[in-house]
């Protein structure tokens, strides 16, 4: 294989890692979305049986089974949350790996192993951020239904009002959540195992590589193709970052990015000191 043909291979099997991430995060927002729209049809099936003279007691209970669904959604979103970003961190690894065996090159154990601590705290702080979100959407349907024990909204408004609140600006929140963590995960991983394969690998870069995702940034759209050293910054639009979803980055360069940062090989050099990679 030359080196024309290693860099085909790597190409396409870096796009061929990309695609799965992207399919992983399309297929775990749907899953966030029919936990809520199971929830939210629950809820309403809770509120249209009950009898419409509310009292004190009725409420109590109502309350209670409300509180059983949301306890499901947050434990149900929280344990999809930890599965996604376990599943990011691994692609984001295997965006440097799969490439390069499609090259001919093998650093499965020849590169040191990535540490994984990151992963366990950015798991630890989305569950934190996603069980947020579900306790304000169900702080907000406790005020709905007391307005209705107190008499000053009709059951049929509190519906449409528990609904929207179980669709709207939370739901979206929730999901902006998940989506930037799982990319952060993926990013963070990446950007690790890009530096580990450099002890090896001399000729390893990073490319920037604008998201899939509609209305990106201007200024991330711009840098699309930019090329780095693995220890110097991306400069975006004036912004340094060492790779997309830099926790050092501004938020509103992170929120809702689907950004990447790609391996990158200048040359194909092999170096390893005391065991060659297989080509």
């Amino acid at each position: 294989m030359d080196d024309r043909e290693r860099r085909r291979a790597f190409n396409k099997e870096r796009k061929a890692v990309e695609q799965e991430f992207e399919t992983l995060s399309a297929e775990t927002l749907v899953m966030i979305n029919r936990i809520l729209n199971e929830a939210r049809e629950q809820i309403k099936f809770l509120l249209r049986i009950s009898p419409t003279e509310y009292n004190t007691w009725l409420l109590g209970e109502l309350e209670s089974q409300i509180k059983v669904i949301m306890d499901q959604v947050a434990g149900r979103s929280a344990a999809a949350a930890q599965a996604a970003l376990t599943n990011a961190w691994a692609l984001g690894e295997l965006l440097t790996d799969r490439p390069l065996q499609a090259a001919g090159l093998t650093i499965a154990g020849v590169a040191p192993a990535i540490d994984t601590r990151q992963l366990a705290a950015l798991q630890h702080v989305t569950t934190r951020k996603i069980q947020g979100v579900t306790r304000t959407m169900a702080d907000k349907i406790d005020t709905q239904l007391g307005m209705v024990l107190m008499g000053v909204q009709p059951v049929d408004m509190a519906i449409t009002v528990i609904t929207n609140i179980l669709d709207e600006a939370d739901r979206s929140r929730a999901l902006a959540i998940l989506r930037t963590e799982m990319s952060r995960a993926n990013s963070i991983a990446g950007d690790l195992r890009k530096r580990s394969a450099a002890t090896v690998l001399p000729g390893m870069k990073k490319q920037w590589r604008k998201g899939a995702r509609k209305h990106p940034r201007e200024t991330h759209s711009f840098a699309d193709g930019q090329i780095q050293p693995l220890d110097q910054p991306f400069n975006i639009g004036g912004v340094l970052m060492m790779h997309p979803h830099d926790p050092q980055a501004p938020v509103g360069e992170v929120i809702n990015c689907g950004c990447m940062s790609l391996p990158y090989m200048d040359s194909w050099e092999v170096m390893a000191p005391g065991r060659r990679v297989v080509t």
